[in-house]
C-alpha cells in the first residue's frame, strides 16, 4: 500500500509539472511565433534551435537551413566580425524582388552567469520606416533614438568616417533639388561599394552621410574615402575618426569625425 500512494503521488506529481511545462513552452512559443521581428536561435556548436515563422517571411530562403555556417552566407555575415564581438548591428540591403524591405540584424552572443557563451541570436528587424529613403541609410534621429536605446551595441574598435557634398545649398538653388537629390544617391551608392563589408550606414542632416566600419583603422577607412572622392564627379568633404577602446560610445565618435572635416 505505501509502494502505490507513492506511485501515486509521483504520478500526480509528475502531470502536475508536465502540465506546467507544457503551459509555459504553449506560451513562450506563442509569443516567440507572433513577434513582429524575425528571430534565429543557435547553440554553441552552431546548430539551429528555434526559427520563428516571421524570419522565413522576411528572408524565405533561410527555410532549409540548419547550421550556423549556411545561416552567415546566406545573410551576409562575418564570421570574424561575430567571433570577436558580442554585439552588433548590421543592415541588410535589399538586392531585388518585389515587397523587400530593408532589415537591421542586432546579433547578440549570450552566456552564462560565468561568462561562458551559450549560444547565439540573431534578430531582423524590419528598418523601412527607419530609413532614409533617398539613400537607404539608416535616418539620424531614428539612429540617434537606437543608440540610446541599445548603447552597448556600438561599444566596440570601431573607424568613422562622415562624407559632406560642397555647396548643395547652391547646386539645389541653381540646378534644383532633383540635381541634388540624385548627387547624394550617387554618393551613397559608391560609399556602399567601396567601404568594408559590414559598415554600417547613416543619412546625417543635409548632405551629410556617415559611415561606421567595424574593426577598421583610421588607415583603412580613409584609402577607401579616398577611392570614394576619386570616383565621385562633384567635391567632397570627408572627416575621419577612429576608437581602439572597446568601450567607446559612437555618438561622440561620430562627432569627432564631423569635426574634423570643418578643420
Amino acid at each position: 500500500i505505501p509502494g502505490y500512494s507513492l506511485g501515486l503521488l509521483i504520478m500526480y506529481w509528475t502531470c502536475f509539472k508536465y502540465r506546467d511545462n507544457h503551459l509555459k513552452l504553449s506560451l513562450s512559443k506563442m509569443v516567440f511565433d507572433n513577434l513582429d521581428q524575425g528571430i534565429a536561435l543557435f547553440d554553441y556548436n552552431g546548430n539551429l534551435m528555434l526559427c520563428n515563422e516571421r524570419l522565413t517571411e522576411m528572408i524565405p530562403a533561410i527555410s532549409g537551413i540548419s547550421g550556423m555556417d549556411e545561416f552567415e552566407s546566406m545573410c551576409g555575415i562575418d564570421e570574424y566580425t561575430r567571433e570577436a564581438v558580442d554585439s552588433y548591428a548590421q543592415q541588410m540591403f535589399p538586392t531585388g524582388g518585389e515587397n523587400i524591405s530593408q532589415l537591421r540584424c542586432d546579433y547578440m552572443r549570450l552566456r552564462d552567469d560565468g561568462g561562458r557563451p551559450l549560444g547565439d541570436l540573431f534578430v531582423y528587424t524590419d528598418a523601412s520606416e527607419e530609413i532614409d529613403l533617398l539613400t537607404g541609410f539608416h535616418s539620424w534621429d531614428h539612429f540617434v533614438e537606437f543608440v540610446h536605446e541599445y548603447p552597448s551595441t556600438f561599444s566596440f574598435p570601431c573607424a568613422v568616417a562622415e562624407f559632406d557634398i560642397n555647396g548643395m545649398g547652391v547646386i539645389n538653388r541653381n540646378k534644383g533639388k532633383d540635381v541634388g537629390a540624385q548627387l547624394i544617391r550617387e554618393l551613397s551608392e559608391l560609399i556602399r561599394l567601396h567601404m568594408p563589408e559590414e559598415s554600417y550606414y547613416v543619412r546625417g542632416y543635409d548632405a551629410h552621410l556617415i559611415v561606421i566600419a567595424y574593426y577598421t583603422s583610421e588607415e583603412e577607412i580613409r584609402a577607401c574615402g579616398e577611392r570614394i572622392i576619386s570616383e565621385f564627379k562633384a567635391k567632397v568633404q570627408v572627416g575621419y575618426s577612429a576608437s581602439y577602446d572597446d568601450s567607446t560610445d559612437i555618438l561622440p565618435l561620430i562627432n569627432r569625425a564631423l569635426r574634423s572635416m570643418t578643420i
